[in-house]
């Protein structure tokens, strides 16, 4: 696939059901750079979020002072 891409031919990628290179356009595989763009980003921010959640849970509570009304 490097070398067909190499070669200027954009379209290249790999035919699952061949086994081989072939013409993704031909396939009627369009798949847009920026879906995939998108869809890495939204996987680091959801994987951001999770580690600080986590980070939450993990630390310490904080000492509370007793309230001398009650």
């Amino acid at each position: 696939m490097r070398a067909a891409h190499y070669k200027g031919e954009s379209n290249s990628g790999l035919d699952m059901n061949l086994g081989v290179v072939g013409d993704m356009e031909k396939l009627g595989i369009i798949d847009s750079f920026r879906v995939k763009a998108a869809a890495l980003h939204s996987a680091s921010e959801a994987a951001e979020m999770i580690m600080r959640v986590d980070e939450i849970i993990r630390a310490a509570p904080r000492k509370r002072e007793r309230d001398p009304r009650h």
